[in-house]
């Protein structure tokens, strides 16, 4: 299994708390600078209230990893003069259908509006030229100007960067453009000159960026023409300009085809009853045991299942333990080091120095041991849907459970369903009272616990195995199961509260959905979600099964559970957790 390597833990806790800073100030950049408190950066992508805001120019795509804070900053206020300058109604009327041809078009205008900073905005345009430059030479790097369509790419950037701006064009790969550039600066000289003397004119620009974009078009069919016998169509064209650690997003289709994005709205429901949640009856509402639920001969059958599962994974449990461990501790001074050659002045070592003036060791020095003040919940939706995840799903949090046992970090597993399909006993109630308008959530929950948090792994651990009794699995009202959830973790003594939820997809409750409307419990989930990222005393984190969370929690990563479980799914959990350590 591959974890973070030795160098990286030392280092690890401390890029992850300057990357979540950096991302934090970009975003009170652009609140800022555009008076929109809406507006905010999740991971490298920018949101407005809770919709992604689509940011296309390949040259503004963040990568947390390896841009630097002043390129980031970069990042920051190119979008702030989009948002100043491009009259998004007008460009959306204008953009191209063809998808080589809106890559180039979307790049040419946010090059416009780079060039429009104001004079007295010097750092401004300072943080872009670093951006700038930062990637290009990323992007040549990358092996992309290796292809001659990579070039092209490249060099119209390029060129344009430095019409638009009256700057040099990257100096390390100036000797390398002057071919290109030579070659097709006849057919877009006119496009170039056009561009220039309207930067200030977003629709008469347009009309030469639509010609160089269809130029561009037409150069790269050309180029492939000229290299096959059988023109290439788009998406072998698309596939062949991208690195595989530098993507141009050049694919306009937010969806990739392995992760969902979730169907979010406006309930009126929730807007009539003053956003104010309501609850038919909580008198058949349950929380239970997971090991009441299912049978002793089931359950320790479905946990040697468990077992022979988690065998086959190869998974270095120890190793899992010392990550875990390094990321959650706190450290504490319990005792001195002595005889150091720096530190403190140890009295009791002054003689030593008089009877031999070249003695350094006469320091002590404070002895740090990382201690594990915290405690790791993790809440599982246990709908129907999930129902194909369930194995998996347990195998990984009986991984973090024993692996978290042996770093001293206490976690707990909890689940939620419904006691019902379609609304059990509190729908019947509520129909035999002539179906009020508004009755709020109508159905009867069935919250779970797996595993306490004062309980070691051995003691739950055939509980645990209770997550793959999927029969249990019916409906889900998220926003209660949060709650939930949040206020068991919050009256515990640990510095550190996690809450990590699993999910996939949105509250589904049809007989809640049929009383009310399709996006009452979503509205919901959104409130409390909201309301317990504020709370300083915890954080809170969405793991999407096959599903992009984003339009709910604001720290999120995407699972991938389809066939056995990746290896790379721990890891991926741990960088998610790190970026929000403080």
């Amino acid at each position: 299994m591959k974890y973070l390597s030795d160098h990286d833990e030392t280092t690890a806790q401390t890029k992850s708390q300057q990357q979540q800073k950096a991302i934090e100030l970009c975003g009170g950049v652009v609140r800022g600078y555009t008076k929109d408190a809406s507006l905010y950066f999740r991971g490298p992508f920018l949101y407005h209230n809770q919709q992604r805001v689509p940011l296309y120019a390949c040259h503004i795509q963040s990568d947390l990893v390896q841009d630097s804070f002043v390129a980031l900053r970069g990042v920051a206020d190119s979008i702030n003069l989009r948002y100043q300058f491009t009259d998004e109604a007008l460009h959306h009327s204008l953009l191209p259908d063809e998808r080589l041809e809106r890559f180039m078009f979307e790049l040419l205008e946010q090059l416009r509006v780079e060039s429009l900073v104001p004079e007295t905005y010097k750092g401004m345009r300072s943080n872009m030229l670093h951006r700038f430059e930062e990637w290009s030479l990323r992007y040549h790097h990358s092996g992309l100007t290796e292809s001659s369509i990579g070039l092209l790419i490249y060099v119209l950037a390029q060129v344009c960067w430095s019409r638009f701006n009256n700057v040099s064009v990257t100096e390390e790969t100036e000797d390398l453009l002057e071919a290109t550039r030579a070659g097709i600066s006849p057919m877009i000289g006119k496009q170039l000159y056009g561009m220039k003397q309207n930067l200030t004119d977003q629709e008469k620009f347009a009309e030469y960026a639509l010609q160089l974009a269809k130029q561009f078009n037409s150069m790269v069919r050309d180029e492939n023409q000229d290299e096959d016998e059988e023109e290439k169509d788009v998406d072998t064209i698309l596939e062949e300009i991208e690195a595989p650690e530098f993507k141009l997003l050049i694919n306009f289709d937010e969806n990739d085809e392995h992760v969902f994005m979730i169907s979010s709205g406006e309930s009126k429901s929730w807007l009539e009853n003053d956003a104010v949640y309501s609850i038919f009856t909580t008198e058949y509402d349950k929380i239970s045991q997971a090991d009441k639920l299912v049978r002793p001969m089931q359950l320790k059958a479905l946990r040697s299942h468990l077992d022979d599962s988690i065998s086959k994974q190869g998974i270095n449990m120890p190793r899992l333990a010392r990550q875990l461990k390094f990321l959650f501790a706190t450290p504490e001074y319990d005792d001195w080091n002595y005889a150091q050659e720096q530190g403190y002045i140890d009295g009791r070592r002054l003689s030593q120095l008089i009877a031999s003036p070249t003695e350094k060791r006469i320091f002590k020095d404070r002895r740090e041991r990382p201690q594990s003040d915290c405690v790791l919940s993790f809440l599982v939706d246990c709908s129907g849907s999930m129902k194909q995840h369930a194995a998996n799903v347990a195998i990984m949090l009986d991984v973090f459970a024993r692996a978290a046992d042996l770093s001293g970090i206490k976690t707990e597993i909890l689940g939620f369903t419904t006691g019902n399909w379609s609304g059990g006993k509190p729908m019947k109630e509520w129909i035999k009272q002539g179906k009020p308008k508004n009755p709020g959530r109508l159905n009867e929950t069935n919250h779970i616990i797996y595993k306490d948090a004062e309980q070691t792994w051995k003691q739950a651990r055939n509980s645990i195995s209770g997550l793959m009794k999927v029969d249990l699995f019916r409906e889900g009202v998220d926003g209660e199961a949060i709650t939930w959830a949040a206020q068991r973790l919050l009256k515990r003594p640990e510095q550190k509260k996690i809450l990590t939820v699993i999910s996939d997809g949105s509250p589904m409750d049809s007989a809640t959905n049929i009383a009310n409307d399709p996006y009452y419990l979503d509205n919901h989930l959104k409130d409390v979600i909201s309301n317990y990222e504020q709370q300083p005393d915890l954080e809170i984190f969405g793991l999407g099964v096959e599903l992009d969370l984003s339009v709910y929690y604001r720290n999120y990563t995407i699972l991938h559970l389809d066939d056995n479980l990746n290896n790379a799914t721990f890891n991926d959990i741990l960088k998610m957790w790190q970026s929000r350590m403080k």
